[in-house]
């Protein structure tokens, strides 16, 4: 579980889809304060750790670099949310040292507990951060852009980098950088055609393993503007 996860990951769900019946059962997050938390440790990378298997209080507290007793806190919280739980003891001289680990690999928040607008901006917002962040750092690194053209067009408007004022910026050949919005007009067919193809597209690419990590965010949805009037 970590934030690179994001909102649509087909992976987890063809994982969720090939559990065994009797490991396939999800946690059902019952309160608004359970489900920020786990959201809000599954963003922030603080439940990482546990995506390996279970851990010692004293190996979770050496990840983080924090006082043991912070860490006992911590585990206390997640195990009274039902997130975290006993799944196994190491013995020792003394007391057995006791391993905690997810309760379940999946957890189910009904949106009578939180909206959906509420989990979307919780797992989605700090992921787009990123990625403003990445493209700003790359259209910094352009020497030849001199600003932000605006072109208005009816009801619609459009956005793009310019060397000057009129003077659209080009491309480069080498460079990787899609920063594109638009306000499609299609059939419904047609758009699912066009999702299907994007769909097609991503999973071609999304397990090749290369040295440099990118980012990309895909979202095609029917606008709250509707049909066209006619």
């Amino acid at each position: 579980m970590g934030p690179e996860v994001g909102w649509s990951c087909p992976e987890c769900r063809a994982r969720l889809l090939a559990m065994p019946e009797q490991n396939a059962s999800s946690v059902l997050v019952q309160s608004e304060g359970a489900a920020l938390a786990l959201l809000g440790g599954i963003v922030s990378g603080e439940l990482g750790p546990f995506r390996q298997g279970p851990l010692s209080p004293a190996q979770w507290a050496a990840q983080r670099g924090e006082p043991l007793y912070r860490t006992l806190r911590r585990v206390r919280r997640w195990q009274a949310l039902g997130v975290l739980d006993v799944q196994d003891t190491k013995k020792r001289a003394g007391r057995p040292v006791r391993l905690y680990g997810l309760t379940s690999p999946s957890f189910y928040i009904p949106h009578a507990v939180l909206p959906v607008d509420e989990v979307l901006a919780r797992i989605g917002e700090p992921m787009e951060r990123q990625l403003r962040a990445d493209i700003a750092r790359a259209f910094a690194d352009l020497p030849d852009i001199g600003g932000t053209q605006i072109v208005i067009h009816g009801e619609t408007y459009g956005a793009f980098l310019a060397h000057s004022p009129g003077q659209p910026w080009g491309g480069k050949d080498d460079l990787v950088l899609i920063d594109r919005w638009a306000n499609l007009r299609l059939t419904h067919a047609d758009a699912l055609a066009f999702q299907h193809e994007l769909d097609e597209l991503f999973a071609r690419y999304e397990h090749r393993s290369g040295p440099q990590s990118y980012s990309l965010h895909l979202r095609l949805v029917a606008s709250a503007r509707g049909a066209a009037s006619r």
